[in-house]
């Protein structure tokens, strides 16, 4: 397609002509992040074909050492929330037992 050389708003004659800079920075600077892209895409997947088996034997040993601290402290604290009800328990039943004589002290005063 031929560029007109009319200006598309009057219609006159152009003369003079400039490039439009900063749209061509921006196509540059868009095609170099397409670049930069498709680079880490094709390091990522080159890196991603040197995991080895053993690579996943010690991840898989890591994550199962991991599994089994978790596990532990699990347990933990369901053992210490059992403690804290039972304390709690003997708490609520030494509370009532103090209410109980505040009653009885009460009604002898009364």
């Amino acid at each position: 397609m031929k560029a007109s050389k009319k200006c598309p708003y009057c219609r006159a004659q152009i003369q003079n002509s400039a490039i439009n800079r900063p749209l061509l920075q921006i196509i540059s600077k868009y095609t170099n992040c397409q670049q930069d892209i498709d680079e880490i895409a094709n390091n990522f997947s080159e890196e991603q074909g040197k995991i080895t088996q053993e690579d996943y034997k010690e991840q898989f040993q890591n994550i199962s050492m991991r599994i089994e601290l978790l596990i532990g402290e699990m347990q933990n604290i369901k053992s210490e929330n059992t403690t804290l009800k039972q304390k709690m328990s003997l708490d609520t039943k030494e509370l009532d037992l103090a209410n109980n004589e505040m009653k009885q002290i009460d009604s002898k005063l009364l």
